[in-house]
């Protein structure tokens, strides 16, 4: 009897982790397919280039908006300050969920520095006071976000934390992406699924330059005391700082010049007084415009971004700030050396080509001039 006992309890044990590794196996499944069918979208792309990169290779976490990506190029930092860097940036990007993703990059990457846009808080701020606050959809910021990111405790957390359930969006959704996106499945064309299945090319680096220009005029930022910068919005800056010191990582925010109107600029004003009331690290680029070398009128191709003219001019100020102010590890084995100056190579012409055209609508808005 009891050898009968022995050999049922051991078929009883194969079943049980059978079944456990069917499970296992089929969450893991579950997760990839919602991965690989999410939207198709740049803004959804922005954790794949620092996925594909090699493990604790970036020195720098350029995290934010697109006042964040549409100013910082990592190719060119590297070739003229000799730092590697990665944006971890999608449009609009709540910086409620910055320390999320920095505990989402370290499970990758060691970075020296966490570069931090605080553009943002003050836009959303000001879209509330003007009364155009619009709830973050499938289509919105939250979405690019969570998206963009593989299953982990940290995105769970993060859409835990942050997400605002309604008839449109569940938290269950979220976490299990297939069930969001599963309608894709039936859309994506062969050439998307190929694209996808490819993944990114790692020599691209989320670079997001325009050349097209658009004249700009350099707004003032003025103060007024009717517009306030929340309390809620100091908190979030606050809590980035906490979970960098609880990383033992630096951080450093940063605000990408700009025009700003009249709410942005007000409430720009009061968030520059309450970072320096905490002595927080902090680099106010709009207030270097010309030491920067940026020309208004042919370095932006809207009120709040710059085109590649612009983006290499803020890109080589930041990047020699970065590197007198900050010390950056070596980190590249003589392999991922040369795959950091393939990458720049083709930046450099692909830049070219952005810059002819630049000059090319420069000349032109000249002659109309």
């Amino acid at each position: 009897m009891s050898e009968r006992r022995t050999e049922g309890m051991k078929v009883v044990i194969k079943r049980i982790i059978a079944a456990v590794i069917f499970i296992c196996i089929l969450v893991v499944a579950v997760n990839e397919l919602g991965y690989f069918f999410r939207p198709d979208d740049m803004n959804t792309e922005s954790f794949d280039y620092l996925y594909k990169e090699d493990d604790d290779t970036v020195n720098v976490a350029c995290i934010g908006s697109s006042a964040m990506y549409r100013f910082w190029i990592p190719q060119q930092a590297y070739e003229e300050e000799q730092f590697t860097s990665a944006l971890v940036a999608s449009a609009a990007q709540d910086i409620r969920a910055v320390p999320y993703l920095m505990d989402e990059i370290l499970r990758t990457q060691d970075v020296d520095l966490f570069v931090v846009e605080v553009r943002q808080p003050v836009a959303e701020r000001a879209r509330k006071i003007n009364g155009k606050f619009v709830q973050k959809d499938s289509t919105g910021s939250f979405a690019y976000v969570a998206t963009s990111m593989k299953e982990s405790k940290n995105r769970i957390k993060m859409i835990d934390q942050i997400l605002v359930e309604d008839e449109d969006n569940t938290k269950l959704e979220w976490w299990i992406p297939l069930l969001k996106y599963h309608d894709n499945s039936h859309t994506f064309t062969a050439d998307q699924i190929v694209a996808r299945l490819n993944g990114v090319d790692k020599d691209d680096m989320y670079v997001r330059q325009a050349s097209t220009i658009t004249p700009n005029e350099q707004k003032p930022f003025e103060a007024d005391d009717q517009y306030e910068f929340a309390a809620e919005d100091k908190e979030a800056l606050d809590i980035v700082v906490e979970k960098a010191n609880e990383l033992g990582k630096k951080v450093l925010f940063v605000a990408t010049p700009y025009s700003p109107g009249k709410v942005r600029g007000a409430l720009h004003l009061q968030m520059n007084d309450y970072i320096e009331q905490q002595g927080y690290d902090y680099l106010d680029l709009n207030q270097y415009v010309d030491q920067i070398g940026l020309d208004f009128s042919t370095d932006y191709y809207d009120d709040i971004h710059t085109n590649i003219a612009g983006a290499q001019k803020v890109t080589a100020y930041l990047a020699k700030y970065l590197k007198e102010n900050y010390d950056m590890q070596s980190r590249l084995d003589e392999s991922q050396t040369a795959h950091w100056e393939k990458m720049c190579k083709k930046w450099d012409k692909r830049a070219d080509e952005l810059m002819k055209d630049w000059e090319k609508q420069k000349g032109e808005n000249s002659e109309k001039g």
